[in-house]
């Protein structure tokens, strides 16, 4: 998508991004060709994106281009856990949806296990399973993870 062109910059043509906005049919093409684009249309890459709660528009979106598609990137970025556990079973439902409507979706990698550190927002804005105490570097999982563990168990959700 356009706000992943930053990591072409540089002529890094090794990313994934950059295979997705250069090899045709692609609807990842930034508007000018040029990478720097992304800093203008990220709130509304943003804006697309965050429909895959519930609504898996990105997802639909994606495979416009003809493609299969691999989720590689999907979470949650919030210090309440409880939001982001009550969001994994309605948002891969919404995938299961899409799935079952004959988009191929070849997997799904939650965003992420660990909590990270972010470019923009540092430390504070958290997306992992498990917590890092950035002292110790102790790890521990939080109950979303439990939730996802439990869905990955059963292979599915809503008895699907």
């Amino acid at each position: 998508m356009a706000s992943s062109g930053h990591q072409t910059e540089g002529g890094n043509t090794r990313s994934d991004t950059w295979f997705l906005e250069h090899v045709s049919p692609t609807v990842f093409r930034e508007p000018s060709g040029r990478a720097c684009d992304s800093y203008q249309r990220w709130r509304e890459d943003l804006g697309l994106v965050a429909g895959m709660g519930l609504d898996t528009g990105a997802v639909r979106y994606a495979f416009a281009a003809g493609v299969p598609v691999l989720v590689t990137e999907h979470g949650l970025g919030h210090r309440d856990d409880s939001l982001r556990a009550g969001f994994l079973e309605p948002a891969l439902a919404g995938l299961l949806d899409v799935i079952e409507d004959g988009v191929p979706v070849l997997g799904y990698l939650h965003w992420t296990l660990l909590d990270n550190f972010e470019w923009i927002f540092g430390y504070d804005v958290r997306f992992g399973l498990h917590e890092v105490d950035r002292e110790t570097f102790t790890r521990r999982a939080k109950p979303s993870a439990a939730v996802y563990s439990a869905i990955v168990r059963a292979h599915g959700v809503d008895g699907r």
